[in-house]
């Protein structure tokens, strides 16, 4: 069983992938971090960020 991200969750997701907070030395987000952060299992916002093409991309109006 997987949990939802609310709303809210989702705009501060999409906050947290456009800081400059949670980025590794490579460059790219540091994912377990920011679920960490958000108190949610790393594979939940990688299912959330999945669901459009970059990270780039991600919209948590869409």
């Amino acid at each position: 069983m997987y949990s939802h991200l609310s709303f809210i969750d989702k705009v501060k997701l999409e906050q947290l992938l456009l800081s400059k907070m949670f980025l590794k030395k490579n460059g790219k987000q540091n994912i377990s971090a920011i679920a960490k952060f958000l108190n949610r299992h790393r594979s939940t916002i990688l299912r959330e960020i999945k669901r459009f093409k970059t990270i780039d991309e991600y919209s948590a109006y869409k």
